[in-house]
């Protein structure tokens, strides 16, 4: 995914495709600025170490990101 692409995500739960294959679940909001960080339910610190934000190069290794649930959509469905 490009930033452009990342900053235009709606805040909410995906389901998230890896280019290398396999998926995981993570969650997509905001920062002070606007740009999206973008935290995996499977990464765990003790710092925010695992929050990517717009910036960094791990959105290159997403395929697609499926919006899974948000404020107004608890529940979407998963077409791939």
């Amino acid at each position: 995914m490009t930033t452009e692409e990342t900053n235009e995500l709606p805040y909410g739960i995906y389901k998230i495709y890896w280019k290398g294959g396999g998926h995981t679940l993570g969650a997509v909001g905001g920062l002070h600025n606007g740009k999206r960080w973008l935290a995996l339910t499977n990464w765990t610190s003790k710092t925010a170490d695992g929050i990517a934000t717009s910036k960094q190069k791990i959105w290159n290794l997403i395929r697609k990101m499926v919006l899974v649930c948000d404020s107004n959509n608890f529940f979407s469905e998963d077409k791939d």
